[in-house]
């Protein structure tokens, strides 16, 4: 079997009984497996970037399916390392089996191991690195990022479009940040173009909700 559909299927195994935990209340099916569609933009995304920016593909592709295989919600109130460590770990351990060289499974480390964070740093990364690092944030910006936001809020409580509105005005606060701390210009500009878009849909999405004037007809 391929090596790209042997981490995905992996990665959808794995991330299935993350989800299951979260929709308590669903025994039939997972409404929305979060952690595999967040994945999956990012290799998408990483493709993409790849295709404009170069580097080796293996390495890109592998640590974008396996940037998360660590991480569970509810991480962040545990103890010991973070995600990108102990995924980078559980990521060097995977690609032993897959015929993957040494040199690429170091980069793959380093590339996971230092993707967590959504602020500039000061860590000097490989371009391997810097492209995960582009695309693991790009799918937190735009259109896909308000789906995945939309759909995964229920499992949590109660929805309600104020609070919507409210936690992308707070997201819109962080994410600006990140957007200038992107690595690669064709990151920087797809970014830009995102974080506008994210702005007028969240302008746009409390002005109808407020049935303000300019915004009444829906026009």
């Amino acid at each position: 079997m391929d090596w790209e559909l042997q981490l995905q299927e992996l990665v959808q195994s794995e991330t299935e009984i993350d989800a299951r935990n979260i929709w308590a209340t669903c025994s039939d099916y997972i409404p929305f497996n979060y952690r595999f569609e967040h994945t999956r933009s990012v290799v998408n995304t990483a493709r993409y970037l790849h295709g404009k920016e170069g580097g080796n593909y293996r390495v890109i592709i592998a640590s974008a399916w396996l940037h998360d295989i660590a991480k569970h919600f509810g991480m962040k109130d545990e103890p010991g390392p973070h995600h990108g460590i102990l995924s980078a770990a559980r990521a060097a351990e995977i690609l032993a089996t897959l015929d993957f060289s040494e040199n690429e499974i170091r980069q793959v480390h380093e590339a996971i191991e230092h993707h967590v964070g959504l602020f500039a740093d000061n860590v000097k990364r490989s371009l391997e690195a810097d492209i995960i690092w582009d695309a693991d944030k790009l799918t937190k910006v735009g259109a896909v990022s308000i789906g995945h936001a939309f759909s995964i809020a229920p499992a949590f409580g109660q929805v309600t479009t104020e609070g919507m509105i409210q936690r992308g005005r707070n997201w819109l606060q962080v994410i600006g940040k990140t957007v200038s701390a992107f690595k690669t210009e064709t990151a920087r500009q797809i970014g830009r173009d995102r974080l506008d878009f994210l702005t007028r849909f969240y302008d746009r999405l409390e002005s109808e909700y407020e049935m303000e004037e300019d915004y009444a007809s829906g026009n």
